[in-house]
């Protein structure tokens, strides 16, 4: 071989020091490593699900894999959580049992939605929920005419 088709590796003092560690060694230094890499990864905005932006302006709905929506703004915590504020559900509302007056027979009740705010529920939770990004099946952005929007509007006003 000729000395034009050899690799030399500079001169620099780490490599030197790297060339003299143990297989142990260079093994504890690599995850040592991929754990920093990890670590800024997860926490910086290099992360791609920081990435993502949720409008501010606009309203989501996040639909819960136990079957369940909130109805809120979303900002997006860190890759394990999303933190939903000015909180909404809807609640399923029977109402009586009723008689028809004129033939005596039972009316089915009528089933209807009513939308709650969070902060108004008995026991007082603040307006925000943090969800364990494991038990969301997808978010979606509300158009402002939606009926969700708009019975939030009207709530607000």
């Amino acid at each position: 071989m000729d000395n034009k088709s050899k690799i030399t590796i500079p001169n620099i003092k780490i490599f030197s020091q790297l060339n003299k560690l143990t297989n142990k060694q260079a093994l504890v230094l690599l995850v040592v490593l991929i754990f920093v890499v990890y670590l800024i990864l997860s926490y910086t905005p290099l992360n791609p699900y920081l990435l993502v932006k949720y409008p501010s302006s606009k309203w989501q709905a996040v639909f819960l894999t136990n079957d369940q929506v909130y109805f809120g703004k979303v900002t997006v915590s860190n890759n394990s959580y999303v933190t939903l504020e000015h909180v909404y559900y809807l609640k399923s509302v029977n109402w009586p049992l009723q008689r028809s007056i004129i033939t005596g027979a039972e009316i089915a009740p009528e089933q209807s939605l009513k939308l709650i705010k969070l902060s108004t529920e008995n026991f007082s939770p603040q307006d925000k929920m943090v969800i364990n990004k494991d038990h969301i099946l997808f978010i979606e952005n509300l158009n402002g005419d939606s009926n969700i929007v708009l019975a939030i509007d009207r709530y607000l006003d």
